[in-house]
C-alpha cells in the first residue's frame, strides 16, 4: 500500500483440523475443525462461497519532508467501507474474492491547502483477488477499474493487494510465532515501485470480543520500498523503509477477523535532479467489522 506502508493487515483467518471422532456411548462427536489450545490452532482461510463481509477502514498519515532547507508537513485521511464477497472456493482451497468500496473519501492537507479528490468513480466497482487457503496472494484482476487518484502514482487497487496476511503452515498454540515474506512490483504509467516485506506474527491470547471467541494475533512488519518514475516532468527515485506493529482480533470459530489496528513509521528519501528530499512520518490504520 504503496503510499501507505505495506501492512499485511487487512485480513481473514480460518482455522481447521482433521476430522476425528470421539465416541461417548452410542454418540459420535466430530472434533472441532479449528483446533484448540491443547493441540494447537490450525489456521486456514475457509469462507463459504457467496458470503459477504463489510469493514469500516481508516488510514491516518502524517508526513514531514524537507525541501530546499524548508520543512513541509502534510496529512491525509482515508475513510472507506470495504466489501469482501466470496465468489469461488476451488478444490485446492484457493479463494476468489470480489472486493471494492461501498464508500470512500480522501482528504489531504499541505502548505498549499486542502484537497478532497472525487472518489465516486471507485464506489461499487469490483476487484477480483485470488489467494491460497494460507493467504498467499495469487492473482488480481480488474485493476483498470481502480486507477490512481489524481496527483498520485499508486493504484487504488493496492489497498486490496495486502488485505490478507500469510497464515502459519503448522498448528500454533498461545505464544507461538511464524514469519512470512513477500515481494512484488507495482507499475503505474511510467512509475514503478518495488516492495520487499518481512512479517512476524504471534498468537498472544484467546479472548472474548462482542460475545465472540477470538485469537489476538500481534504482528510486526518491515518493508523495503524502492521506486522510480516521473513526477511533474521530473525524473525521480525513492528509497525508503517502513515499520509497523499491530494486533488482529480473529474470530477463529467463524473464520474471519473482526478488528485490526496498527501504527507504523516511514523513513524515505526522494532523489531528483540536483535535489534530495528526506521525509519521515507515521501511519495509523484501523479496520473494524460492521455488525
Amino acid at each position: 500500500m504503496k503510499v501507505l506502508v505495506k501492512m499485511r493487515i487487512l485480513v481473514f483467518i480460518l482455522i481447521i483440523s482433521g476430522s476425528a471422532f470421539l465416541i461417548f456411548g452410542c454418540a459420535a462427536k466430530k472434533s472441532e475443525p479449528w483446533g484448540n489450545e491443547k493441540t494447537g490452532f490450525i489456521l486456514t482461510y475457509r469462507p463459504e462461497a457467496g458470503s459477504t463481509l463489510k469493514y469500516d477502514f481508516t488510514i491516518n498519515t502524517e508526513m514531514l519532508m524537507e525541501v530546499m532547507g524548508n520543512e513541509m508537513e502534510t496529512t491525509s485521511d482515508v475513510k472507506a467501507r470495504i466489501f469482501s464477497k466470496v465468489k469461488d472456493v476451488a478444490e485446492d482451497g484457493a479463494i476468489t474474492f470480489g472486493m471494492g468500496f461501498d464508500s470512500i473519501s480522501v482528504t489531504a492537507s499541505s502548505p498549499q491547502g486542502e484537497m478532497s479528490p472525487d472518489m465516486s468513480k471507485y464506489i461499487g466497482k469490483e476487484l477480483e483477488v485470488k489467494i491460497s487457503n494460507k493467504g498467499k496472494f495469487l492473482e488480481m484482476k480488474n485493476q483498470e477499474l481502480f486507477p490512481p487518484v489524481e496527483g498520485s502514482y499508486q493504484s487504488v487497487s493496492s489497498y486490496f493487494r495486502n488485505f490478507f496476511f500469510d497464515l502459519s503452515e503448522k498448528s500454533v498454540k498461545i505464544n507461538d510465532s511464524w514469519t512470512s515474506t513477500d515481494s512484488y512490483t507495482e507499475k503505474v504509467g511510467e512509475n514503478e515501485t518495488n516492495v520487499n516485506t518481512s512479517s512476524k506474527y504471534t498468537v498472544v491470547e484467546k479472548l472474548m470480543k462482542d460475545n465472540t471467541e477470538c485469537l489476538k494475533i500481534a504482528f510486526e512488519q518491515t518493508s523495503e520500498i524502492k521506486g522510480k518514475g516521473t513526477q511533474m516532468g521530473m525524473d525521480f527515485t525513492m528509497d525508503g523503509t517502513s515499520k509497523s506493529k499491530g494486533e488482529i482480533l480473529f474470530a477463529y470459530r467463524k473464520g474471519y477477523y473482526i478488528e485490526v489496528s496498527s501504527t507504523g513509521t516511514l523513513e524515505a528519501t526522494v532523489s531528483m535532479t540536483q535535489m534530495e528530499i528526506p521525509m519521515s512520518g507515521t501511519i495509523k490504520t484501523s479496520i473494524k467489522l460492521i455488525k
